[in-house]
Formats: structure tokens, sequence, C-alpha cells
């Protein structure tokens, strides 16, 4: 999949476009919504809108007590971070390409979890409440500057465990881990995390439109 950043593309001809993404399947366009043109009502070369992303910095000082009865085993403790007990992924934009299964999705989930757990298992943990599996959560830090990533928090297959739970114990890891303040992305279109985010007291800092051309679709016939 090719991917392109900023306006440019929304008003590309589709011509150019189908040069541009020669060689992909797909081509994602990511415009941050502070730099939609305000003459565009929607492409009009193809390109579909299928999410938005919400942006967001979480401040971690409030964070430094794991929730009542919640524990956090870090994977460089001996967590075993299981992918196949990860919940599906029910607010993937991906999900919408065509050919794209679950089980496509979990293997997509599975790889980016399993390099994250290679690279920093200091920062990723499998979360519990009562014994009860809960979820798993994978954060990067920042270079230098005292932030961290919070790259994937998924639920347990099946947990009946809130997602705040979940979303608590990786920002006291985060900054058990010495990071000051998080920030990630997540779709719009994912309520449950929406309203779990505006709890921890997240401040979204901006919107970013995602739109998707299909190479096949863009092709003259």
């Amino acid at each position: 999949m090719g991917i392109s950043h900023g306006p440019v593309a929304l008003r590309a001809s589709r011509e150019l476009l189908r040069t541009a993404g020669a060689g992909f399947h797909y081509v994602e366009v990511r415009c941050p919504a502070t730099e939609l043109p305000l003459d565009i009502v929607g492409p009009t070369n193809g390109l579909i809108q299928i999410d938005t992303q919400l942006s967001y910095v979480l401040a971690l000082r409030y964070h430094s007590d794991l929730p009542r009865g919640v524990r956090l085993v870090r994977a460089s403790e001996g967590a075993v971070l299981n992918p196949a007990d990860f919940e599906p992924f029910r607010a993937e934009r991906y999900a919408r390409i065509p050919g794209v299964t679950d089980e496509t999705l979990a293997a997509r989930y599975a790889r980016w979890s399993e390099a994250l757990v290679r690279s920093n298992p200091d920062w990723c943990a499998r979360v519990e409440r009562d014994g009860e599996p809960a979820g798993y959560v994978f954060a990067e830090p920042d270079e230098g500057d005292g932030g961290a990533m919070l790259t994937l928090a998924v639920a347990s297959r099946g947990s009946t465990v809130p997602g705040m739970a979940v979303y608590a114990a990786a920002a006291c890891m985060m900054r058990e881990n010495g990071a000051r303040r998080a920030h990630s992305t997540f779709s719009a279109l994912n309520v449950p995390a929406l309203n779990v985010h505006t709890q921890l007291g997240c401040r979204f800092t901006n919107s970013t439109l995602v739109y998707l051309l299909d190479m096949a679709a863009a092709m003259p016939s």
C-alpha cells in the first residue's frame, strides 16, 4: 500500500494518482483536518474517505497507581503476550479493503506486536484484573523528550474487564518507565476508545482524514 500525506492528492487528477500509485494495489491519503482545503467538499478523483484519526496527548503525572485489582506483567519479566488472545479489531479501517478478513488483520497485528516486544520489552505488558485476563499494551519511548507513544492496546478475547482498566495500566506503565506524557491516535469510529480516552483526561490535538484509492478501480477500462 502506498501512503501520501497532505492535501495535494485530494486535488490531483485521476491520471496523476494512477501514475503516482503505480505498483501499489491501494493508495492511502492522510490529510490533517487543519490542512483540508475549504473549497473541497470531497475529492472527485476516486478517493473515498474511510476513517478519521484522532490525535491526543495525555499527561502521565496523574497516573501513578494501577487501578485496584489490576496487575501488569511486562514482557521483560516473562509475560507471554499471545496475539491469539487479542480481541478482534472491529474499528480497523483496513477491514474495508476487499479480501481482508479477521484472519489477515489478526496476522498483521501479531507481526506488529511481536516486533514491538522485540524492540521494547519493558514497554509491552499483559494486563490482568483480579486474576482475569484483561488485555495487552504496547508502547514505545520517544527519543529524548520524555514522551512515549501508546502504539497498541487491545482487550483479551472474551474479557469482561472494562477497557478503562487496560488503558489506565498502560498509562501507569509508561509513567513508571520515566515518560511524562503519552500520545497516539485512534479511529473516531471507535466510540468505546473515545469514551475511555476522555475519562483518562486526554487532550485531543488534531484530526486526520484518511482516504483510500483502489488502484484497480482507478485504472481506465
